[in-house]
C-alpha cells in the first residue's frame, strides 16, 4: 500500500489526531506528560474540536495555541418533603486506565457545542451526566457569566479561554436518588455525590 492509499484508508477521527499532534509538538506544548495525572490525551481535544465544544487558536504574539471554549456551570438542589436541602458535588473522575482525579466541584459541568446556547446546554448537561429527563422541579436559573483564561489541568501547556455562564436548578422527588449519580463515559467514569445544604454552601 503506497502512502496515499495509507492516508485515505485513516479515519477523519486519526487525520485530526495527527494533524493537532503534529502542530502541538511543533509549537512546545509538553505532549509526553498528557495521560498523566490529572491530564487528559489529546483524543479528548480532538474529540472537543470534532463536537464544535473547542475552537483553538495560534495567538501569534505570544506564539501559543489558544483552546477557547463555552460551558456551563449547574448547581443541583433537592428539597426533601422534610425540608432537608441537599446539592450535588462531583466526588471523582476515574479514567479507563486507572487514573483517579478529584476536584470537588459543587457543580454539573458541561461545554456548549456548536450553536447551543447556555440554557439548552444546561439541561443537556443535568439530563446526559445524571442520567435524569426533564422537566425538573425548576428550570435551570441563570445566576452569572463569567469569564478568565488560565492554563488547563486537562492538556498542559494549552491556554484555555473560558466564557462560563452559572445556573441553579432544583430537581424533584422522583429523580432524586440518594445514593448519587455515576456518569460513564467511554474514556473515564464521572461520580456524584449529595451533601446536606448549609446557608454558607448555598
Amino acid at each position: 500500500m503506497n502512502s496515499k492509499e495509507e492516508n485515505s484508508a485513516l479515519s477523519e477521527e486519526e487525520l485530526l489526531l495527527e494533524k493537532w499532534e503534529k502542530r502541538l509538538r511543533e509549537t512546545g506544548v509538553p505532549l509526553e506528560v498528557w495521560g498523566k495525572g490529572k491530564a487528559k490525551i489529546l483524543s479528548y481535544l480532538t474529540g472537543e474540536i470534532s463536537r464544535g465544544s473547542a475552537v483553538m487558536y495560534f495567538d501569534d504574539e505570544r506564539e501559543i495555541w489558544i483552546r477557547k471554549l463555552k460551558a456551563v456551570e449547574v448547581e443541583v438542589f433537592f428539597e426533601s418533603p422534610d425540608g432537608i436541602s441537599y446539592f450535588l458535588r462531583e466526588d471523582r473522575q476515574i479514567f479507563k486506565d486507572g487514573r483517579e482525579r478529584r476536584r470537588g466541584f459543587t457543580w454539573v459541568a458541561e461545554k456548549v457545542e456548536g450553536e447551543e446556547d447556555f440554557l439548552s446546554a444546561a439541561v443537556r448537561g443535568v439530563e446526559q451526566e445524571l442520567s435524569l429527563v426533564s422537566p425538573f422541579a425548576s428550570e435551570p436559573k441563570h445566576l452569572k457569566s463569567k469569564e478568565f483564561e488560565r492554563e488547563s489541568d486537562s492538556y498542559p501547556g494549552l491556554i484555555t479561554e473560558y466564557s462560563i455562564g452559572c445556573f441553579e436548578v432544583y430537581i424533584t422527588p422522583e429523580q432524586f436518588n440518594s445514593g448519587g449519580y455515576v456518569e460513564e463515559q467511554e474514556k473515564l467514569t464521572t461520580f456524584f455525590v449529595w451533601e446536606k445544604s448549609t446557608l454558607e454552601n448555598k
